[in-house]
């Protein structure tokens, strides 16, 4: 390898002027030759960087897109990192974030999920540092890893709920239920919703505030105007008697009177 790069730069070096280009080239390909490790995880970050951004990107762009079309007063969330979670969590705000265990204020569930990841990522660092402590830096560490353990498992409850809201807002509960769960194991099905949410009209608004009415029964006009006007005779036939009645009566006064 060292004889090949040596021979490539003295090629680079020594190369008529007549063709620069092919001794630049040369020269270049040398270097990085010479530096191969380096320069593969260099370039190995450089696109796991990228590929970061543009999903991060996409995902903010998404997001605030479905956010503006609900009229969420924060839309600005979704480009914020580890918070772009917290008004996905807050939007279905009719929904009750129920675990079945318990019950949770919707904007209290979102912080909890919010502050989470982070906190358990500071955490991991803390007790990787007190590893290197004799015995009872393992102690802790053993500790912490089945915490993190525990606590994963709570996110995933946490993470299945959010999107089980969420999707209330443009599926029925069927549909939600079975996407909710696959979106635990299968990461990329929210980010494919999001693409299908983008263009849709959700049930509810963040504004509004009525009574939600899903899935609501689609009424036969026919049968509505028949019903209307049942109703209306009805209360013919009602004031007709009505009126009979104090004919009835004013006659039978008359014929009182008479006598």
């Amino acid at each position: 390898m060292n004889s090949l790069v040596m021979l490539l730069s003295s090629y680079g070096n020594t190369y008529s002027s007549a063709d620069t280009a092919g001794a630049v080239i040369a020269s270049i390909f040398a270097i990085l030759m010479s530096m191969t490790p380096l320069f593969f995880v260099v370039l190995g970050f450089a696109f796991a960087g990228l590929i970061f951004l543009a999903s991060y990107l996409l995902v903010a762009i998404l997001e605030h897109k479905i956010l503006k079309k609900a009229e969420y007063d924060k839309c600005w969330i979704a480009f914020i990192p580890f918070i772009q979670l917290y008004a996905i969590m807050e939007l279905p705000h009719r929904e009750e974030f129920n675990l079945g265990v318990f019950k949770l204020p919707r904007k209290t569930a979102a912080l909890i999920s919010v502050i989470a990841s982070p906190a358990i990522g500071a955490l991991a660092l803390v007790f990787w540092l007190l590893n290197f402590i004799p015995f009872l830096g393992f102690i802790l560490w053993a500790a912490f890893c089945l915490f993190a353990s525990l606590a994963g498992i709570v996110l995933k409850v946490f993470n299945w709920r959010t999107y089980y809201d969420f999707y209330s807002l443009y599926m029925d509960d069927e549909k939600r239920m079975i996407f909710s769960i696959l979106g635990i194991f299968i990461p990329i099905i929210p980010l494919i919703f999001f693409f299908i949410f983008v263009n849709k009209e959700p049930k509810y608004k963040w504004t509004d505030n009525a009574p939600v009415v899903s899935e609501a029964v689609p009424v036969n006009a026919e049968a509505e105007e028949t019903a209307t006007e049942a109703a209306a005779n009805e209360a013919v036939s009602v004031t007709n008697e009505e009126v009979l009645t104090a004919n009835e009566a004013a006659t039978d006064t008359t014929e009182d009177a008479g006598v």
